[in-house]
């Protein structure tokens, strides 16, 4: 959901097409859960989707792509080195899971951590 009507979109050109259209018509479709409901219709199509294939749940979407003919391409397969940190989902996720996590500890601490460097100063704890 993008938070925007489909009007919006076609008062600025674009053309609204169903779920299956699009599918039909890509060669390369990107999902962050693969979608295994609809994986008929992308027999002989590229997904790039995260796919944990190390995973119990990822083997089986493994196993369902392969039966349908999908050429999967799983996120989570990138290696976590230095030169593919930009590609690195998990790396990139845990990194905001992190932070959430220290906005949320700040806020239940209900006052400014030692130390805290800003671009306008020092603030006192």
């Amino acid at each position: 959901y993008s938070g925007f009507a489909d009007s919006a979109y076609e008062e600025k050109g674009c053309r609204i097409a169903s779920r299956a259209e699009v599918i039909q018509k890509s060669q390369v479709l990107f999902s962050i859960e693969p979608p295994v409901n609809d994986f008929a219709p992308l027999k002989g199509k590229t997904l790039i989707s995260w796919v944990g294939r190390l995973q119990d749940k990822g083997k089986d979407i493994v196993a369902k792509a392969n039966a349908a003919q999908i050429r999967l391409i799983d996120v989570t397969a990138v290696p976590r080195i230095t030169i593919a940190q930009k590609l690195d989902v998990l790396s990139s996720q845990a990194k905001v899971a992190g932070h959430r996590a220290v906005v949320e500890a700040t806020h239940a601490f209900g006052r400014f951590h030692s130390a805290e460097m800003t671009a306008a100063g020092k603030y006192p704890p």
